[in-house]
């Protein structure tokens, strides 16, 4: 077998779709946005690390945004103790109670206390904690209704700031002349005990600096402060999509990893996305969790009626196909997102919805595929068929929409589609701007195809048909695109003895393969173009991770888009903030075991690094002399000093070790002149 091609297909057809209008798609692989054309080629990669993701909006497989220099900074939120008296435990009981839920925004501690006041009667204090600082009688007798104290006894403040002072104090403490932060969410802990800011640093030496002032007391705010740095991820969402997966969120919010923290914030507006934030110290939960939430948002790719191939039609992607696909969604149960760049609807909802949504798109496909039209060609208008009228229209819908029937009884255009799209393509048909040059195919001309497949030499056996004419076994052709390999993959037709060479186009791959399959080829081909590709592009240094980023000529660090590990564009090693690529990559090999069992070989095998350039060397015997076969310095092998000439080391060995070799230096030689 020989070639590279794809494979699956749409059953109900006998063979494939010679539609030849350009189709491209755009895919999320690897951490990358790849732009893919005819045979599967990857034409453009771009990286969209430091883009925010928008479940459906832009592209609905992207990452969240992740952010490499964030710190978070909590402390304590300014508070106050209040004491309720009762007269009666079984009041101060219910008193306790009422603060069992939120308290103005705040998860009220309420503890009972009995003791005897000053006329040595019995009485109950409910000692109320965390309630914040500006909180008056009034709110106090709101919340007791019915159960009223004999008195409410207000504590010292924590602070003389409110809230809002606080965050406005702890943002000025970030912020002078040499530091540049980007201040993000504000957001309270569970309890509203603690608040914490979140700061998007532009240099790494400001991130090191604030947490240096971690555990720092402040009397302004009556509370430490307590700075880490963080990984953070953002998402976007559609408010439809986040509407339908809000529940799954909460749920996975009860089940985090240790240490990691989802904030989600609904649209404030009709239109507007709503927001996710993962964050949390330890990069590997945190990545675990965005990891989560991308299979939350992700949706469900909706397959066709052999639940193998994506369902699509290019109808969709219109106004038309919009319309239609709104008019299906039904708000809070079920939502249809139509991904353009990748050529695929994706299903938010109820999954018993799923089914009825399928089968109501692929009725509305058959309704449209099986509406045929018929013209009549006489006249100027076969005339304008000729001069390029059938090949604009051809362009415009493909040739599976349209063709021409020639016989004895006159010439027609048959044409499958909507009547509005009928009635387009007959303008198309009449339009004055003809091009001469166009000529429409002949009707009887022969396909180039025969019995015998390119691939296994054999006859033709369960045929598929490409563009070209030339037909393939089934099975050769899908294992030639799972086989297919090179420098850049790019799946040809292989007929007339490999003289074809036509490119197999995108779409009719998409309708062949099955989905999981045609996924895989664009991913081998991803793989194809990164090794062609060596200088410019490599993989995340994680174990297992594959996803893809640029190499740079200067250090540079960024946040792997999947694992969030820190790396150098550089060196690819882990980041290294402060020191260089040589110093780093030297620090991690230095103690290791590779390290020592090296060195105790060079011990073994007299060899020395070169003091100019720390090539190695070996000496076997003789001369200790020794010239470096990469810088060619002049070196004394005794004590590794490098001289501008061979001249000028034998004097250094004769005056300095007294020997030129591995022995003393022979007598003629001491008298050869040499100085």
């Amino acid at each position: 077998m020989r070639g590279n091609f794809g494979h699956g297909w749409d059953q109900s057809q006998e063979h494939v779709s010679k539609l030849e209008h350009d189709y491209q798609i755009l895919e999320h692989l690897k951490g990358v946005l790849v732009h893919f054309s005819d045979g599967a080629q990857v034409m453009n990669v771009t990286f969209p690390q430091h883009s925010p993701s928008e479940y459906g909006t832009k592209a609905h497989k992207a990452a969240g945004k992740v952010k490499a220099h964030t710190i978070s900074c909590t402390w304590f939120n300014p508070s106050k103790i209040i004491y309720l008296h009762y007269l009666s435990r079984k009041w101060a009981e219910k008193a306790s109670k009422r603060f069992d839920k939120s308290f103005r925004g705040r998860q009220v501690q309420a503890r009972i206390h009995e003791r005897k006041n000053a006329g040595q009667e019995r009485e109950w204090l409910v000692r109320l904690s965390n309630v914040p600082v500006d909180t008056t009688d009034h709110h106090l007798r709101e919340i007791l209704k019915g159960v009223r104290a004999e008195k409410y006894v207000h504590g010292k403040r924590s602070t003389t700031l409110t809230e809002a002072e606080s965050w406005s104090f702890v943002e000025d403490l970030f912020t002078d002349e040499e530091n540049s932060f980007q201040f993000s969410t504000t957001s309270p802990s569970s309890t509203g005990a603690k608040a914490a800011l979140f700061m998007e640093l532009n240099n790494p030496a400001h991130a090191r600096r604030a947490l240096s002032w971690s555990g720092t007391y402040y009397e302004e705010l009556g509370s430490k402060i307590y700075v880490e740095q963080i990984a953070t991820v953002k998402f976007r969402v559609l408010p439809e999509v986040y509407a339908l997966s809000i529940i799954q969120l909460h749920e996975l919010r009860k089940k985090t990893e240790a240490g990691v923290y989802i904030t989600m914030f609904g649209p404030k507006q009709h239109n507007k996305l709503a927001v996710i934030h993962i964050y949390g110290p330890q990069s590997h939960n945190v990545a675990k969790t965005k990891g989560r939430v991308e299979s939350i948002l992700a949706g469900t790719v909706i397959l066709g009626d052999d639940n193998s191939h994506i369902l699509w039609d290019e109808y969709l992607a219109t106004i038309e196909g919009f319309a239609f696909l709104s008019g299906l969604s039904r708000p809070g149960k079920m939502f249809l997102y139509r991904d353009i760049r990748t050529r695929r609807l994706v299903f938010h909802g109820d999954a018993a919805l799923l089914n009825g949504a399928r089968l109501a798109i692929l009725n509305e496909l058959c309704r449209r595929k099986h509406s045929v039209h018929i013209t009549l060609l006489e006249g100027e208008l076969w005339s304008k068929v000729l001069r390029g009228g059938f090949k604009r229209l051809t362009n415009k819908f493909g040739k599976g929409k349209a063709k021409l029937n020639i016989g004895p009884n006159g010439r027609a255009l048959i044409f499958s589609g909507s009547p509005e799209d009928f009635s387009k393509a007959k303008e198309l048909l009449e339009a004055d701007d003809a091009e001469p040059s166009a000529t429409a195919p002949s009707p009887h001309s022969d396909a180039p195809g025969d019995s015998e497949c390119p691939a296994c030499l054999s006859d033709v056996e369960d045929a598929l048909e490409l563009a070209c004419g030339h037909r393939y076994c089934r099975v050769c052709f899908e294992d030639q695109c799972k086989e297919a390999d090179g420098r850049e993959l790019k799946i040809v037709c292989y007929g007339n003895d490999g003289a074809c060479g036509q490119t197999v186009s995108l779409d009719i791959l998409r309708k062949i393969l099955a989905h999981e399959k045609f996924q895989n080829l664009l991913s081998a081909s991803l793989e194809c173009y990164v090794r062609s590709h060596p200088g410019e592009f490599t993989y995340c240094p994680t174990p297992d991770c594959t996803t893809v980023y640029r190499i740079t000529s200067d250090p540079g660090e960024i946040v792997c888009d999947t694992c969030l590990a820190l790396i150098c564009t550089k060196c690819g090693s882990v980041g290294h903030d402060g020191i260089t690529c040589d110093v780093a990559r030297e620090e991690a090999y230095r103690g290791s075991k590779e390290h020592r069992e090296f060195l105790e070989m060079k011990k073994w095998n007299n060899i020395k690094d070169c003091p100019k350039c720390t090539t190695p060397i070996q000496k076997l015997d003789g001369c200790n002399h020794m010239v470096c076969a990469a810088c060619k310095a002049d070196i004394c092998w005794v004590c590794l000093e490098t001289f501008e000439s061979d001249r000028a080391c034998y004097g250094h060995l004769r005056a300095v070790h007294g020997r030129i070799g591995d022995n003393l230096i022979p007598q003629e030689l001491l008298d050869d002149g040499w100085a």
